[in-house]
C-alpha cells in the first residue's frame, strides 16, 4: 500500500513567500466562511504552517483580516486605473461599465468578502477604499467641471449606482439567461444590459439641453 503524500511544508527561510501563503489562505477563507466562522487554526491548516508563524506576521486575526480587506481594495483600484487621458466621463462608457463587470465576475472573492462582512455587521469602510472612491469622485468632479455631467449629481451615489448595477448583472444574468435567450448570446445580452445601464445613467448624469 502505497503511503499518502505528506503536504509540502511551507519554508520559513522565505518569509515573504510564506506570508503570500497565509494572505491567499486567509482571504479564501474568509471568503467562504466570513470573520467569525474563520479561526487562525483555520488559516494555519491551509497554509501548512502553525499559529505563532501568522501571529508573527500578522499579529491578531483582526489584523489579518484588515490586510486581506486592503488588498482586496487595492486589486479593486488596480482593475480601474483610468486611461491618462480620461476627463471623467470614462466610467459612463460602455468600456467603463465594462471594466467594472469584468472585475467583479474575474474577482468572486471580493464580493463574497463584502457580503459576509454586511451579514457579520462589518459596515466599515475597508482600509484603502475610501482613497479609492474618493479617486474615482474626482474624475466625476472634473466631468462636472468639464459640463459633461451634471452639477447637481452627486458623484458618490452615482458610483454606488454604477457598481450595484454591474454587480447585478454578475449576479443574475445566468439565472435568468433563459428570459433573456431572445436577446442572442451572452455577449450580445451583456451588451444590451449595458446600453440599458448607459441610457439610465446618462439621462439623469448628463446635463440638460434645453
Amino acid at each position: 500500500m502505497v503511503a499518502a503524500a505528506k503536504k509540502k511544508p511551507v519554508l520559513t527561510r522565505d518569509p515573504e513567500g510564506v506570508r503570500k501563503r497565509i494572505l491567499t489562505e486567509g482571504t479564501r477563507l474568509f471568503a467562504e466562511r466570513g470573520f467569525a466562522g474563520t479561526s487562525f487554526r483555520d488559516v494555519a491548516n491551509a497554509a501548512g504552517v502553525s499559529v505563532s508563524l501568522i501571529q508573527h506576521h500578522f499579529g491578531t486575526k483582526e489584523s489579518l483580516y484588515a490586510i486581506v480587506k486592503a488588498h482586496a481594495v487595492e486589486d479593486s483600484a488596480r482593475a480601474h486605473t483610468p486611461a491618462p487621458d480620461d476627463d471623467g466621463l470614462g466610467l459612463l462608457t460602455e468600456e467603463g461599465l465594462q471594466q467594472l463587470v469584468g472585475f467583479f465576475r474575474a474577482s468572486p472573492e471580493w464580493s463574497r468578502l463584502a457580503a459576509w462582512a454586511a451579514l457579520e455587521g462589518d459596515l466599515e469602510m475597508w482600509p484603502g477604499e475610501d482613497d479609492f472612491v474618493e479617486r474615482q469622485a474626482a474624475q466625476v468632479r472634473a466631468a462636472q467641471r468639464n459640463r459633461a455631467v451634471a452639477k447637481d449629481v452627486d458623484p458618490e451615489l452615482l458610483l454606488i449606482a454604477m457598481a450595484g448595477l454591474m454587480k447585478a448583472w454578475v449576479s443574475y444574468s445566468e439565472r435568468h439567461a433563459h428570459r433573456l435567450r431572445h436577446l442572442g448570446s451572452r455577449a450580445q445580452r451583456e451588451r444590451a444590459y449595458l446600453a440599458l445601464c448607459l441610457k439610465l445613467l446618462r439621462h439623469g448624469v448628463l446635463p440638460s439641453r434645453a
